[in-house]
């Protein structure tokens, strides 16, 4: 966990969320397509390009955990079924994005 403190967010935010899970899973899949087409060529990634992948992707596993808290602390309140439909969904989809960007890495 970082040391941090976060700042909790209503789920009137949960719009927010799920433009930015569903942006940063897009965003991660198009990566490791990428990755992946050039394991036989690596001699196209320089060391600065690797160097700024590593970073985006191990700073967006480091942060992986405040949306895990931020979804169990919506699911402890009180929601509309499409909140927690969505919810649900959003839970889903860091589940991939960790997923993904750990096979980035």
């Amino acid at each position: 966990m970082s040391a941090r403190q976060p700042q909790w967010q209503p789920v009137s935010m949960l719009p927010v969320f799920t433009d930015m899970v569903d942006g940063m899973l897009e965003s991660s899949a198009v990566q490791l397509d990428n990755m992946r087409s050039v394991m036989d060529k690596l001699h196209v990634l320089d060391d600065a390009m690797l160097d700024r992948i590593i970073v985006l992707y191990s700073n967006q596993l480091e942060d992986h955990w405040l949306f895990e808290e931020q979804f169990v602390g919506w699911k402890q309140g009180n929601l509309s079924d499409a909140e927690e439909v969505e919810i649900d969904r959003l839970v889903k989809q860091s589940s991939k994005l960790k997923e993904v960007n750990e096979e980035i890495l």
